[in-house]
């Protein structure tokens, strides 16, 4: 079914324009409580239809577009993407931010955020140097521009791209300094996530008490969220 919007709406501006049309997808359909596996065509094809009138409804490389708002929008579609398991696509408009990263906006810390996701959707692919490479930037620049968070968040996807490689003293010095971070910021989220990643590390080292601590302190952080962890930590429990 086409999305529309109301006459009143025709003017908008364009960023406030991608604004409503996200939020009128997301409630057509709360896809992401929905695992991927159990989609319908139909679903899959509402997705598609979705994201293809948020890239039709405007154009993001529009010259009236301030770089900062182009950015912004880059960063909407790509999430929105990957959110939907469209990686290519969302690899994609990563890369088209990427082209920005000069000049004033040099060191911006929008650019922390597309590094990760960069990272992560190499992750999914085992592409693991491309995955330190992305890490190893999204560091550099969270700590250039002061964002602890952000900086814990690449300590930890570089920590899963060493798991990946085998290398686990390397992926639990990661974490662990990943770790140290968060619980400094008393970020729940972050720490629970890295509890998770901890877990998965000694599991692979067949150090199953240890793992089982990690996978139950992550899980009694989050347990009273719908956060999209929850289920991992249970699978990894069961």
């Amino acid at each position: 079914m086409p999305l529309s919007l109301p006459t009143h709406f025709q003017k908008i501006t364009p960023l406030l324009t991608l604004f409503v049309l996200s939020l009128s997808v997301y409630s057509q359909s709360d896809y992401r409580e929905v695992e991927r596996e159990g989609f319908s065509e139909a679903m899959d094809s509402l997705i598609v239809e979705s994201i293809e009138q948020l890239t039709d409804s405007i154009s993001i490389t529009d010259p009236q577009v301030a770089p900062l708002q182009q950015l912004r929008l880059y960063k909407k579609l790509s999430e929105l993407y990957f959110e939907n398991e469209l990686f290519s696509e969302a690899l994609k408009m990563v890369n088209l931010a990427l082209d920005f990263q000069k000049g004033e906006l040099k060191t911006h810390p929008i650019f922390i955020d597309f590094y990760l996701l960069a990272g992560k959707i190499e992750l999914i692919s085992r592409n693991l140097d491309a995955v330190i490479s992305n890490a190893d930037k999204a560091i550099e620049l969270s700590i250039a521009t002061k964002q602890p968070s952000l900086h814990a968040a690449g300590l930890a996807l570089k920590g899963e791209a060493f798991e990946k490689t085998g290398d686990a003293e390397k992926s639990l010095q990661l974490q662990n300094k990943s770790l140290a971070i968060y619980l400094e910021l008393n970020d729940t989220l972050g720490i629970a996530t890295v509890y998770s990643h901890l877990g998965s590390v000694y599991e692979d080292l067949r150090e199953e008490e240890s793992a089982l601590k990690y996978f139950l302190k992550s899980y009694e952080l989050i347990a009273h969220t719908e956060n999209e962890l929850v289920p991992n930590v249970l699978n990894n429990l069961g």
